[in-house]
């Protein structure tokens, strides 16, 4: 038997089977020959590659988040590549397993940790690598509690623990404009209302990162429009309240007098007071959660005149003079109409009705009478002008000895009621007379008759 080559490294050159025993890398070649009692022998050669087994831990550098597992590798290499034995040690209680290859680490303490690992093939070659875990602090992100706000503006208000942070929009059914992303408290404002999902991520250390959402309802807050101030004449109304969103609800503010609304939620309400005077309300709008608004108005309620006059409805015959007196409440200025082409802006005029017909004549008189709020009320009341009767006769009479009878016969137009004269002191009331005219003297007498 017989070795040749690099038999430096050999136990015994002239045994069939030595031990080949190398420390250092590298190929190495051998030749084994082996000869009979003949003297015949036969050869061959054997190549023999020496590789040192090696570790490598991964990641290198390690660096980890508290609470939050890290994979790590041994990553061996060299020798066989049948490693039979791994095996980790030092802070090895923060390992998932100590006899594998690529366990977990995980610490829930920040801080710099120390592991061993060694590794060593079916040959019994071994390697041996040192790392540090360095751990450091996981933030803790808290977006703060789910809200709703008035309007399409809130302020987002994160409670920062450690590291940078930076907000974002998750979700929400129209655009946000976020500030200041950076900072915790910061302003944000959407283009339109609804429910918005809003992401605050903190990072720290090596990467070290936590999230937490928030959820903000944007409600339209309503703009509240009692309508115009107005003045009227009276005491009732409508209310002009331009609605926008929610409910809305009437309500008096101050006021001289008591006040009855046909409905409180309705944006045109009448209302109805009981005292002339100045009136606030307010229209007042609940959108929800909290959202409202409201504005007010003015209603002057401006009193009107109560227009009266005596006489009532007079009558009598032409020429008819009425002294009207006036007994209007709370006017300050007076128009008469007469329906006879004339009118008077006196308080208490004095006015002749005339009737130059044959029949009755009616006019109508007016009084429109305004108060100091320039409110107006008109009464009209009838006068009846009578015409004046046309006394008319006929007689028998002749000039004739004393005593003598004339028949006299009333023709007279208009008239109802009659009272005879006769000159001689006698007198009757009948509508046609008979009458004896006496002369007691020894002159001729003439007697003049009259009909009223």
């Amino acid at each position: 038997h017989l070795w040749t080559g690099a038999t430096a490294y050999l136990s015994a050159t002239n045994v069939p089977n030595p031990f080949f025993v190398c420390n250092t890398p590298g190929t190495y070649l051998l030749t084994y020959r082996v000869t009979n009692t003949y003297g015949c022998w036969r050869q061959q050669n054997v190549t023999i590659n020496v590789t040192q087994v090696s570790a490598s831990i991964l990641p290198d550098p390690a660096q980890a988040c508290a609470g939050k597992p890290l994979q790590l590798n041994g990553n061996p290499s060299g020798g066989t590549g049948n490693y039979v034995i791994h095996l980790w040690t030092g802070a090895d209680s923060l390992l998932s397993a100590t006899n594998i290859r690529n366990p977990i680490f995980q610490s829930n303490v920040p801080g710099t940790y120390t592991l061993q690992y060694y590794v060593q093939d079916n040959l019994g070659c071994n390697g041996i690598d040192n790392i540090i875990v360095e751990v450091s602090p996981t933030p803790v992100a808290d977006a703060g509690v789910n809200d709703s706000v008035c309007g399409k503006t809130y302020t987002l208000s994160a409670i920062p623990s450690i590291g940078s942070g930076l907000w974002s929009m998750v979700s929400g059914p129209g655009l946000a404009t976020i500030t200041n992303p950076n900072s915790a408290v910061t302003s944000v404002t959407v283009t339109q209302y609804g429910a918005y999902k809003f992401e605050w991520k903190e990072i720290y250390g090596f990467g070290c990162m936590s999230k937490d959402t928030v959820t903000i309802t944007f409600i339209e807050t309503p703009v509240a429009n009692a309508g115009q101030e107005k003045s009227l004449c009276g005491m009732m109304t409508n209310l002009n309240a331009v609605p926008s969103v929610g409910v809305g609800t009437w309500s008096v503010v101050s006021a001289p007098g008591n006040v009855i609304f046909s409905n409180v939620s309705d944006p045109n309400s009448t209302v109805t007071v009981d005292t002339y005077g100045t009136y606030l309300f307010e229209w007042f709008e609940n959108n929800q959660a909290g959202c409202i608004s409201r504005d007010t108005v003015i209603i002057h309620f401006n009193v009107i005149p109560v227009a009266s006059f005596e006489p009532v409805n007079p009558s009598g015959c032409t020429p008819f003079v009425i002294q009207f007196q006036n007994t209007t409440q709370f006017g300050i200025s007076y128009e008469w109409l007469f329906s006879d082409n004339t009118q008077s802006v006196e308080e208490n005029p004095v006015h002749t009705f005339y009737n130059t017909t044959g029949n009755v004549v009616h006019y109508t008189t007016t009084l429109i009478a305004t108060s100091q709020y320039g409110c107006k009320d008109t009464i009209s009341q009838t006068v009846t002008v009578y015409p004046l009767p046309v006394s008319q006769f006929t007689h028998n009479a002749v000039p004739a000895c004393s005593p003598v009878t004339v028949q006299f016969t009333n023709s007279s137009i208009g008239a109802v009621s009659y009272f005879w004269e006769f000159g001689d002191g006698g007198y009757a009331n009948t509508e046609h007379a008979v009458h004896t005219f006496v002369n007691h003297t020894t002159l001729i007498q003439y007697y003049s008759v009259i009909l009223h």
